[in-house]
């Protein structure tokens, strides 16, 4: 509280505000503010004696500061620190990670004010009728107001209350009365559909719209007026974008408004910016002036006639699976990053989600069954361009396109165990492909620890464990370069000078991992895998290494480590257990 605050500001400082000289030079040597009239009637440390004295500031003493300090509590603003060290860590960047205390506030009330006050005498002024109107608020809402506090990662809390299994609501004490009369909150108090769920612009680095539609909208009730709603906006990217339509197709693969609401349920209300003039040179900035999307569920199951048709989801589903699995690669770091934060698992959500909402089981069945065979025919492919263009998307569905083969072999080990894992949860049964499905208790959790991790750009959600056979990824010259991408996206004819045998690299000696745990102060990874694919990893005769790879980049981050020796170790769990 004694230490000197110093003002922060970008380019020009910005002249202190009409009435604000007094409080500024508070603030510079006391860290407060003057508080309204009423406080100061009975305020111990005669703040109202000390600004009016002539000898100002020069009577702002150790013992009033004592004494302020002893008077007034500032609020409390929690800081998570792990996530700041984390942070520090891995962004290259300490500066980044800083808590910044040295705002100066008062600039920063008066100059983002629209109205200003007639005279005023100090910073409360300005910001008087900003709590006149929330204790007005808070006068007619009355005891309607909860709030319950919750750290954690914004999907994941969801899904968790969508499916009434948050831990801290489980533990909730029975309704009652303390001894004191008070009301003591029970489980019942803890609402799981909600009015307005506001995502601010978190999606940008969560899906965005697929990761809003997954987990937000099953949060939400079914309104035909947008009285309920779900709401985003586009901050971290928007000039990446073209508009809405390619928005939605980078996220979702779904080039029009009328497919997602036969696969989610909802639909858009256009934004207010949508239907004025933008300025010429916001015009080419895509996204920029868009406002908030606000989204509204219509229902809660889609009517059998209205079904997109079998091809057609088979076809998304692949698009979604490949697009998740392979991403096109991206400049890191770039002002306009689109992230691709998924991982596996959000293909068996897609597929739990279609299942809730109508579409037949025995066609996601055969299409799960598919997939697990470790080889697709599809009119599906990669992805081309970042952003996943409208273009691309409607050539998914296009009718007239030849089916293709594609090996996704590299994902098989994954995609295997995650199928068995979720299952259970699926509300349907495999009908064929049962055969290549571990059991729960061949499920086991592994770890893997690594000596070193380039962690350049390391805050982005766009890492994998790659296990490679180097008896079998033998190059051809004399660098070890293994050009992931291309032996993911099937182009053996391009790889004949990088490898001797790159067919057999991706068929036999390649395991992708893309759900999985890192703590980054002990460089060691953890994650679940099927017991049989592990054992071969770990065959000391065999040359199997694992390593980090980032997928934007699609470039390799650690030193790899050689599997057999140490580096990875079975934790004796089992899914089972």
């Amino acid at each position: 509280m004694k230490q000197m605050m110093n003002p922060y500001a970008t380019g020009d400082k910005i002249p202190t505000p009409k009435g604000c000289k007094k409080d500024a030079v508070l603030y510079q040597k006391a860290c407060i503010v003057t508080p309204p009239p009423s406080f100061l009637q009975d305020d111990p440390s005669n703040l109202k004696e000390v600004m009016a004295s002539k000898n100002f500031p020069k009577n702002i003493t150790d013992d009033l500061l004592d004494k302020i300090d002893n008077t007034w509590m500032p609020n409390v603003t929690l800081i998570d620190t792990g996530h700041l060290k984390q942070f520090s860590m891995t962004s290259g960047s300490k500066a980044m990670a800083e808590i910044d205390l040295s705002t100066n506030i008062i600039d920063q009330w008066s100059g983002y004010l629209w109205s200003k006050p007639a005279n005023p005498t100090c910073l409360y002024d300005y910001a008087v009728n900003y709590f006149t109107q929330v204790a007005a608020a808070l006068h007619h809402l009355k005891g309607r107001i909860r709030v319950e506090p919750i750290l954690g990662e914004m999907d994941e809390i969801f899904e968790k209350i969508h499916l009434d299994f948050y831990p801290d609501r489980l533990n909730k004490p029975v309704l009652g009365q303390e001894e004191s009369g008070m009301q003591v909150s029970t489980t019942e108090d803890y609402p799981k559909i909600f009015d307005r769920v506001h995502l601010s612009n978190v999606p940008d680095y969560t899906g965005g719209t697929l990761g809003a539609f997954l987990f937000a909208a099953p949060i939400t009730p079914v309104t035909k007026d947008f009285k309920a709603q779900f709401s985003f906006t586009c901050l971290r990217n928007p000039p990446a974008f073209k508009d809405v339509d390619e928005f939605n197709s980078e996220y979702c693969l779904l080039p029009e408004m009328s497919m997602i609401a036969k696969i989610f349920l909802c639909v858009r209300r256009p934004c207010i910016s949508e239907s004025m003039p933008l300025p010429a040179f916001m015009q080419m900035q895509g996204l920029i002036g868009m406002g908030y999307f606000e989204w509204s569920k219509q229902a809660e199951i889609v009517p059998f006639p209205s079904l997109l048709d079998r091809p057609t989801i088979t076809s998304w589903i692949h698009g979604l699976l490949l697009k998740t699995a392979i991403p096109k690669e991206r400049q890191v770091p770039a002002m306009t990053l689109i992230n691709s934060p998924f991982n596996l698992t959000v293909l068996f959500r897609v597929i739990m989600h279609l299942q809730k909402v109508g579409y037949p089981s025995h066609w996601l069945s055969e299409i799960l069954g598919t997939i697990i065979g470790g080889t697709i025919d599809t009119k599906a492919f990669p992805q081309k361009s970042v952003p996943f263009s409208v273009k691309d998307s409607k050539q998914l569905f296009d009718k007239s396109r030849p089916l293709k083969r594609f090996s996704i072999k590299p994902f098989n080990a994954e995609l295997t165990t995650l199928t068995s894992i979720w299952l259970p949860a699926l509300g349907f049964s495999i009908l064929h492909g049962n055969d290549v499905l571990p059991d729960h208790s061949s499920i086991r959790k592994y770890s893997v620890t690594f000596s070193h991790v380039n962690w350049d750009m390391g805050f982005e959600s766009s890492f994998i464990l790659v296990f490679i056979d180097m008896d079998i990824a033998t190059p051809t010259g004399p660098r070890p370069i293994i050009p992931l991408r291309l032996l993911l996206l099937n182009k053996e004819d391009q790889l004949k000078n990088a490898l001797q045998r790159p067919r057999d690299v991706r068929e036999k000696g390649l395991h992708i991992v893309t759900t999985w745990q890192f703590e980054t102060e002990t460089k060691t990874g953890r994650f679940w895998m099927r017991e049989d694919i592990m054992k071969q990893v770990l065959d000391r005769r065999n040359g199997w290494h694992a390593c980090i790879w980032r997928v934007d980049r699609w470039d390799i981050v650690g030193q790899p480590v050689k599997a057999a020796a140490g580096g990875v170790k079975d934790l004796g769990i089992s899914w089972a257990d």
